[in-house]
């Protein structure tokens, strides 16, 4: 058992490595000197996956291609001496896009917000936060699947 964190810690610092630092279900179990199995049923019974989707299709990660996107048409467009309508429509497309992205709160966002806020409470009131935890935890799970 991993004599640095206590084994009640040792779920969520699991979901941290698989879901934002995309670490393999063996390398987390290695690390945290836990059987894979158990990590495994973490990742199955608590949704892991869907949250990792969730993440790697960010507000700030789409922000970022669409933004790298619209850079390029926009140089197209401005070297071409008569732009095509092609260009100029994906042109408005990519910016609407990032105009939604920019108002829009997805989940991803939601949890990147609760991880913040858990970690500035938990330097206040550490019971306060684990109850916490579990329902923003749960509130995350409906949002998913609504």
């Amino acid at each position: 058992m991993n004599e640095e964190l206590p084994y009640r810690l040792l779920q969520p610092h699991a979901k941290l490595l698989y879901t934002e630092h995309d670490k393999s279900i063996a390398d987390i179990a290695l690390q945290l000197e836990i059987d894979e199995a158990v990590v495994r049923q973490w990742v199955v019974t608590d949704g892991w996956d869907e949250i990792k989707t969730s993440l790697a299709i960010s507000r700030k990660n789409q922000l970022a291609i669409l933004y790298d996107q619209l850079y390029k048409i926009s140089n197209k467009l401005k070297s071409q001496d008569e732009p095509n309508s092609k260009d100029a429509d994906l042109y408005s497309k990519y910016a609407a896009s990032i105009r939604n992205l920019e108002f829009e709160p997805n989940i991803a966002n939601i949890i990147e917000v609760f991880e913040m806020f858990a970690q500035w409470l938990r330097k206040k009131d550490l019971a306060l936060t684990k109850k916490l935890i579990l329902h923003l935890d749960a509130y995350v799970k409906h949002k998913i699947v609504s």
